[in-house]
């Protein structure tokens, strides 16, 4: 069994680790229909073709999104008016929950979420705080169920995996405890697993330690990774 610490809490081996392998949740995801492109794209000369050729309009996806979720996720504003005009329906939800236009908002999001990152160095400090404030401060304006799928989205597609899990942890949003703790499952390393369990937050203590023990480490006192801490900016 390897050592964990808690001081700082550092994961400590007794073995040789295994060698982490991002699950299937971490690989990119497949190209979509031609009506979906055609809406990532805004081509609403294509989306007629599309139309024309019998594709139903309101077709989903394997994560359960319509052509209509990309084209609201992509700013496609064309795209959007002319696929309502064929019927879409704005109604449906993907597997996230997410209807179409809650789409724009994760998109914005998101771009919040990598500039905020972008300030982040690679210990968790801000490289510019007065910037950092000011992201902080609009994502905390969003609603925290949109900004954690954002945070979700982001992390699986490996951009900036490490500074948007930082953020994440600086936001401390409540409720997204059980989503960063599938993320650190996932696609955590010994590091992150030590920042979840030096976090201050228990339900990420319970994320680290879950970690260190799926991967042969044990929790003990000494100079752990604690490079952000829940909630605080």
């Amino acid at each position: 069994m390897k050592k964990m610490t808690k001081f700082n809490m550092v994961l400590q081996h007794v073995v040789i680790p295994p060698v982490i392998v991002l699950l299937t949740a971490c690989a990119a995801i497949a190209s979509s229909p031609s009506l979906h492109d055609a809406a990532t794209q805004g081509d609403v000369a294509r989306i007629d073709e599309c139309v024309k050729k019998g594709m139903p309009v309101s077709a989903k996806d394997k994560e359960g999104n319509t052509p209509l979720h990309y084209a609201y996720y992509y700013g496609r504003k064309e795209a959007v008016e002319r696929l309502a005009a064929y019927g879409a329906d704005a109604t449906i939800r993907n597997k996230e929950g997410d209807n179409p236009q809650d789409m724009q908002k994760i998109a914005e999001a998101e771009k919040l979420l990598i500039s905020g990152a972008q300030l982040i160095d690679m210990n968790g400090d801000w490289k510019d705080s007065a910037s950092g404030r000011e992201v902080y401060r609009k994502l905390q304006n969003i609603e925290g169920a949109i900004v954690t799928r954002a945070i979700v989205r982001k992390v699986l597609r490996a951009e900036n995996r490490l500074q948007v899990l930082f953020l994440a942890v600086k936001l401390g949003i409540s409720g997204s405890e059980k989503r960063l703790n599938d993320v650190v499952r996932d696609c955590g390393d010994k590091s992150m697993a030590e920042d979840y369990i030096n976090s201050g937050s228990s339900a990420l203590y319970n994320g680290g330690k879950e970690w260190a023990e799926r991967n042969g480490y044990y929790i003990s006192t000494g100079m752990g990774s604690h490079r952000v801490a829940w909630g605080r900016f």
